[in-house]
């Protein structure tokens, strides 16, 4: 009950956040020009360079939906794990702003425990997806950054786990064949950096605002679960990640001094 107020809290925060969004890219173009005016020398050291990125990380996962949540007969599991790898070009400029483009294949899960008819079981539903990512990105002298960005989601693949027999699985045919909406937030330390090439471990949050299932479908759909809402709910993935990542840096990032 109080997972799910946070998480109707946090809904709420996500889509203000959303319509504020040129109010967030104000405070990353100030945190640019902090970074870049806190150090005159510094700002002259890196004028501009491309980040090409090998990353890769873990997750949980929550697949938000209205109904299941207020559903006694179904217990909604909150802490789902997962991964994702994948990669990232980028632009910077002086130690302060920047863009990104990124691709990542993920794969998330979502647990649950039903009761329907006097039969009780879990139930376990994964599902990979293909991400793509659109960045706003403040980038400080050594690597440190906050990011801001969309993630477009398209689903490859999916499938369940069940402890009973059950008459069918989760088909991929029931989630969306186009990609889904949504928007995330980022930010991360270095752990060392280089002219050449540097190391970052981060943090991100994402919410799929988009339906991910297609055709007014739920993810537990199998059979056994018999399904009784009056209205639809949409089914919203929100994930939380801890990221590494592998940059290799192109461009002039020797040291110059002031005229």
């Amino acid at each position: 009950m109080y997972f799910l107020l946070f998480l109707q809290i946090l809904n709420q925060l996500i889509l203000t956040m959303f319509r504020s969004v040129f109010f967030i890219i104000f405070i990353l173009i100030q945190f640019s020009a902090y970074s870049q005016n806190s150090d005159s020398e510094s700002r002259e050291s890196y004028p501009f360079w491309v980040n090409i990125t090998t990353k890769g990380g873990i997750l949980t996962s929550n697949a938000t939906n209205g109904n299941f949540e207020d559903d006694q007969n179904v217990y909604f599991g909150y802490m789902n794990p997962g991964y994702n790898i994948g990669g990232q070009i980028g632009a910077n400029w002086g130690g302060g702003f920047g863009f990104a483009f990124e691709g990542l294949f993920a794969q998330s899960s979502q647990k649950y425990e039903i009761t329907q008819g006097g039969v009780k079981y879990e139930k376990s539903v994964y599902y990979r997806t293909f991400d793509k990512f659109i960045l706003l990105r403040s980038i400080a002298e050594k690597g440190s950054y906050m990011e801001i960005g969309l993630k477009l989601t398209k689903v490859i693949k999916a499938w369940e786990e069940n402890n009973i027999d059950t008459p069918f699985g989760i088909y991929k045919s029931y989630f969306s064949s186009k990609e889904r909406f949504g928007i995330i937030f980022g930010f991360g330390v270095n752990v060392f950096f280089t002219p050449v090439y540097s190391l970052n471990i981060g943090s991100r949050v994402s919410y799929t605002i988009s339906d991910i299932m297609d055709g007014e479908h739920y993810l537990i759909e199998d059979g056994v679960y018999q399904k009784n809402y009056n209205s639809y709910a949409m089914t919203n993935p929100f994930m939380l990640e801890i990221t590494l990542c592998m940059n290799f840096h192109i461009g002039d990032l020797e040291k110059k001094k002031d005229d």
